[in-house]
């Protein structure tokens, strides 16, 4: 006679597996696991560097025809490498993440961004960038403008296209015309695939009612969010999101894809409100950072992909004195944690190049401005109050640098990426030097001078 006892037990065991192995997939659906992690149709690798391969040969041509050229390739190489790639796919992939932002930060056209990104791990206050009259103009008087910020987002890194096809018939139908018709030989931001996105998002919004399972509607509203996102309609991408992360929280459900979407919608539409959103971006890097994607216990391997995308427009909106002094330092914190700590020395690499950039971009932009023949220019009070304003970024961005800068030199670094990253380390030093520093505001001050126009920063 079995034993009743033995039997009420084991029949439990089971019940209690059962109730977990469903309870895991719900928990599951808003994560980026549920929305990239592959399931046979699309393989991640292939679809990633479809999102980044243009960026990414572009930024190679770039980088070397210039002296940091080796140099930063093979970081590439190495961050590339974080996200499971290997050989040339690691290369662009990890020189996509790095140079976008670099990109933007320059701000002068193609021969300017091409000068910057060459020169960015090279000190030297020789004017290298013939810039424009119209664009030193421009970079004075400019004012928040989310549609102008939005058409500038088509330049950088984004999220990649989903991979997974599980989910609603809606969700299903959708991803069907992702699978068929994204090319992925293009980037996301191709007009081809922009195209391509746009009618799944018509999809997706047309069959929205059908769903009536509130785990699959989630995704639906995750989907829609991220599909607004990489349409660059930030505004869409921030209302879809909230909804999302609505809804799952009553549903006790994990949300961290449409988290980050929210953080970096939010940063473009509102970055008075840059805290909140790095809020969000923290809650979703660390409630995913335990996620699959990687082999292993290891953090997810889109995390570098997703700092890429958040710090790629935060150069944006810096650029434009649209954050706070100290925004690169606080997500550096983030990037800090210990839950992200594998991936801690690679994350800061990217946001250390972008830091770099912008010094670079700021001392270029000074240092045209103050030597430029335009009367125009050099008659405004305008001009010297743009040019403290840039020297005070000019500062800050130094400290932040040396900070990042430091934090990477006391990283978990072997020996061969030790090597791979001490020219950015020293490069951030080089900015925060006196005498460099002492020279942008001296020509500062004399250009005020000459004006009549006192500053804050001159003795």
């Amino acid at each position: 006679m079995r034993n009743p006892t033995v039997l009420h037990v084991f029949a439990l065991a089971i019940l209690v597996s059962l109730l977990a192995a469903s309870a895991a997939p719900a928990a599951e659906y808003a994560t980026f696991d549920a929305f990239y992690e592959e399931d046979g149709l699309l393989g991640w690798g292939s679809i990633l560097l479809g999102g980044l391969i243009a960026v990414g040969v572009g930024a190679f041509v770039f980088f070397t025809g210039g002296t940091g050229g080796p140099v930063v390739a093979a970081i590439g190489s190495w961050i590339g490498g974080a996200m499971g790639l290997s050989g040339a796919a690691a290369t662009n992939a990890g020189l996509a993440l790095l140079g976008g932002g670099a990109l933007s930060a320059g701000g002068l056209g193609m021969a300017g961004g091409t000068a910057l990104l060459t020169a960015v791990l090279t000190f030297s206050t020789d004017l290298a960038v013939t810039t424009s009259t119209e664009y030193l103009w421009g970079s004075i008087n400019r004012q928040y403008d989310y549609e102008e910020l939005q058409k500038e987002s088509t330049r950088l890194v984004t999220l990649p296209v989903p991979v997974n096809t599980s989910g609603s018939d809606i969700y299903s139908r959708t991803m069907e015309i992702l699978v068929e018709e994204i090319d992925q030989e293009q980037p996301v931001q191709s007009p081809y695939n922009q195209g391509v996105i746009s009618r799944a998002i018509q999809t997706l919004h047309s069959g929205l009612h059908e769903t009536e399972d509130v785990e699959y509607r989630v995704k639906d509203q995750a989907m829609l969010a991220l599909l607004h996102f990489l349409h660059n309609d930030y505004r869409e991408a921030q209302t879809w999101a909230q909804r999302a992360i609505t809804l799952a929280r009553s549903e006790e459900m994990a949300y961290t894809l449409p988290q980050f979407v929210h953080a970096a919608s939010l940063l473009m539409t509102e970055p008075d409100n840059f805290y909140e959103s790095a809020r969000d971006l923290r809650r979703a890097v660390l409630g995913e950072s335990d996620n699959s994607l990687f082999p292993g216990n290891q953090p997810n391997k889109l995390l570098p992909v997703v700092f890429a995308t958040y710090l790629d427009r935060m150069v944006l909106l810096y650029d434009q004195g649209e954050l706070p002094d100290g925004a690169f330092g606080h997500v550096a914190r983030i990037m800090e944690e210990d839950a992200l700590s594998k991936l801690q020395a690679r994350n800061l690499t990217l946001l250390l190049f972008r830091e770099i950039g912008l010094l670079k971009s700021y001392q270029q932009r000074i240092l045209a401005i103050v030597a430029t023949d335009n009367a125009t220019i050099r008659n405004s009070p305008a001009t010297a109050r743009y040019l403290e304003r840039a020297f005070r970024r000019y500062e800050t961005l130094s400290r932040a640098a040396r900070s990042t800068a430091s934090s990477l030199s006391e990283a978990d670094l072997d020996d061969e990426t030790r090597d791979k990253v001490s020219p950015m380390i020293e490069a951030a030093w080089k900015y925060r030097d006196s005498s460099h520093r002492n020279e942008l505001n001296r020509k500062i001050c004399r250009f005020a001078a000459e004006q009549g126009t006192k500053l804050g920063i001159c003795g």
